[in-house]
Formats: C-alpha cells, structure tokens, sequence
C-alpha cells in the first residue's frame, strides 16, 4: 500500500507533463504562422551562431590531438637578425643552432621538436612505378614520442635515425588507408621520394596529421635529412642546407613544457641562450634590434590567428547578440499573442479555471 501511495505523485508528474505537452501542440498548430515565425527566428540566430562557432573552434581554439595539447608551444623570433636568410612560415623559422641550443634546456622543456616541410606545396613521389603528390616534411628523430603519438603499426622514429638521416618514413593513418588500403603487410615497402628509395616502419594513429603551422595533414615523414634531393621546402642546396648554413631559417620548433612552466617563463628564461644561438651562427650586425623568445601555446590554426583572431571574436560578439534579439522577438511576439487572447483567460479565471 505504502510503495502504492509513494508513486502516485510520480505518475501524476508524468501525466501532468504529457497534458502540458499535448496542450502546447494543440496550441502551436492552431497559431501555424506564429510558430513557423518563431522557429525560423531562433534557427537563423542558432544557425548563424553554430557556423561562426564552427570556424573560431577550427581557427583559434582546436588543440592537438595528442596527450597534454596545453604543454605543447611553438617557437617565435621577433626582430630577425639582418644577417640571417628566412624560408618558410615567417618569425617561426629558425636556425639549426638555435635547435640545437633549445634541445638541451630540459629545465624548461621536457622535448624539443623541430621539423621542415620538404616543399612549399605537395611532394613528388613514386609506389610501384606510378607517381603522384602528396605532403611530407621532415622531422627530428623525438618527433613522435615528444608528441605522445604512438604508432599503430611499426615504430616511429629515434634521435639515432635522426643522426644517421636513415632512409625511413612513417605514413599517415589516412594515406595508409586510402593509398595502401590498409595493407597490414606495409612495413619494409619501399616509397620512392623525389627519387629516394626509403622503407616505411610506421602507420601513425588515426586522426594525427602533424603539427604544421597551417594545418596542412601530412601524408607522411621522414628524419631530417642531409641529403641535397631532400633539402627543407625544395630549396636548392646550392642556396642553403639545413645543417650547411647556420643563419638560415628554416626550421620550425615545438615544444613540450615542464610541467608547471608557462609560455611566459620559459621565453624569458631561454632569451638569452637564444640570442646567442643565433649570434654565432655569424657576426652580429650593428643596426639589429635585440632578437627575441617568443612561445606560444598551439592551438588552432597558428599561420591565420594573428590575422584572424579580432575579426572573429568580433563576429561571433555580434552572432550572439543576433541570438539573443531573436530570442527577444519571439517574446515579444508571445507577448503580443496572449494579450489577444486576455478576454479568454479572464472568462475561464471567472469560471474558476486555475
């Protein structure tokens, strides 16, 4: 009797809910102009409110999908020297010195990570005697366990193959399925890379397309090299080399912090080792300014936040406020609509309707 009694005031909130609902049907279907009205009014400000979402997410916010993305930052150089020559992504690009002065400082960095597309579009490669483009970049032998990418099938690479220039690659999740199709078989093929012979070791995991700058996915990557076929962004060797020209800026640098050390700390911290990375690559000229450390933590897409960061913070400010007139229209128009219906709620309240 008394489990009876206690569900009682549980059906009658479901059955109350039930009435409310069917009620509120009845009375959007009588009012077909006023509902159509108020449901394209809230969509277009939803609407507009999820689209500019959608870009600010990809642009400003989106991390990597690795362990610890808020550890991970990218180097910056602010005031480049006049000496120095720079290819690549702007005040990112730096000198082989620099990296290999940041990459000791473990105070700061738990790894450093340097990597260089092999050109500034696709890259030229051959499978079984038929050719196609496809994107590809070299990267430093801690590249993968630096970033906590662990591959899906073989190994990735090792500061060792970094210091041999092993003739070796790891593929992407994503050409692997859709060039290989999966072939579990992959290991020890050979890919052809502007002519080079190299054996794949490694699938990296789903949804892992590197940490390029301008979100470009790439398809697969190799160890940095010395060789001058596969020189950083297809520059001719006869201009610069990666490891044969010290003021040239080329490559670029993420890395992971300590933990408890921000992007702030570490900057000012590694200034000074910076400066004279860069200075004795080849003598300092008197009409520089001072060259500066600048971290920032990698989120969305690093090559259009500077240019885009205002314009959509702006966009989506103005967005909201569309959402919330049009939020505001629909209750004006409610408004508008139980005051024509005032005569029939003072008769039912006459009636002793509650």
């Amino acid at each position: 009797m008394a489990r009876g009694r206690s569900s009682r005031p549980g059906r009658y909130a479901v059955f109350g809910l039930a009435q409310g609902l069917r009620h509120t049907f009845r009375q959007l279907a009588k009012s077909p102009v006023f509902t159509a009205v108020s449901i394209l009014t809230i969509a277009l400000g939803m609407g507009a409110n999820t689209a500019i979402f959608s870009v600010m997410n990809a642009v400003l916010l989106r991390t990597l999908p690795v362990p610890n993305p808020q550890q991970l930052v990218y180097f910056h150089l602010k005031n480049q020297p006049l000496n120095t020559s720079q290819t690549g992504y702007g005040d990112m690009s730096m000198s082989m010195p620099v990296f290999a002065a940041m990459r000791t400082r473990k105070e700061v960095f738990q790894d450093v990570i340097g990597f260089a597309p092999l050109a500034f579009e696709k890259v030229a490669v051959r499978i079984a005697g038929e050719p196609e483009e496809v994107w590809g970049e070299m990267v430093s032998g801690n590249f993968f366990t630096g970033l906590g990418v662990q591959p899906v099938l073989g190994r990735g690479f090792t500061l060792q193959d970094e210091s041999t220039h092993a003739s070796i690659s790891v593929l992407s999740y994503a050409w692997w399925k859709g060039r290989f199709g999966g072939d579990q078989e992959i290991l020890g093929k050979t890919v052809y890379i502007k002519g080079i012979p190299v054996t794949v070791i490694g699938v990296a995991p789903p949804g892992f397309g590197g940490v390029d700058p301008a979100h470009r996915r790439m398809d697969f990557w190799i160890p940095l090299q010395n060789r001058p076929e596969l020189n950083a962004w297809g520059a001719p060797p006869t201009d610069h080399t990666l490891y044969g020209s010290p003021n040239w800026l080329a490559l670029d640098i993420v890395s992971r912090l300590q933990p408890g050390v921000t992007a702030e700390q570490a900057a000012a911290q590694l200034t000074p080792a910076f400066q004279n990375a860069l200075a004795s690559a080849s003598p300092v000229d008197p009409r520089d300014q001072k060259p500066l450390l600048v971290l920032s933590n990698i989120r969305g897409v690093e090559s259009l936040r500077d240019d885009y960061e205002l314009p959509l913070r702006f966009l989506m400010s103005m967005v909201g406020l569309v959402l919330l007139i049009a939020c505001a229209n629909v209750v004006m128009l409610m408004m508008a609509r139980n005051a024509g219906r005032l005569p029939e709620f003072c008769l039912r309240q006459a009636l002793g309707a509650n």
